[in-house]
């Protein structure tokens, strides 16, 4: 009886861990796509976010989980954090918002953005 839910549990975990894999090559997959149909490179992108900020950038990705893919890039700026969108078909700032970490009264007021 002992091997059978040794059995069980390790065919379990196989079964889980195939379905984790296939769900994140799906999101590899649809993140290339993305990637590929990108008119803007990542290094443009965080050009044009630093621009926009008038900082520098610590990090970027493309976010392809919203509807439409875009750059995110977060600039410090004055010592403030900056998350900046970058439309990666047309380069296109699409807007500049204050961290809400860094956001003293956290309402994202229109002086905060862009």
């Amino acid at each position: 009886m002992r091997y059978k839910e040794m059995l069980f549990f390790g065919m379990l975990s196989v079964g889980v861990l195939a379905g984790t894999l296939a769900v994140a090559d799906e999101n590899d997959a649809r993140e290339m796509q993305a990637l590929n149909a990108a008119k803007v490179s990542l290094t443009e992108a965080i050009t044009l976010a630093q621009n926009a900020a008038g900082g520098m950038a610590v990090s970027a990705e493309l976010d392809d989980e919203e509807t439409v893919p875009v750059y995110l890039v977060e600039v410090v700026s004055g010592g403030r954090d900056y998350e900046v969108r970058v439309d990666p078909g047309t380069g296109k700032v699409l807007d500049k918002r204050l961290d809400p970490e860094d956001d003293d009264d956290g309402d994202h007021d229109k002086a905060d953005r862009d």
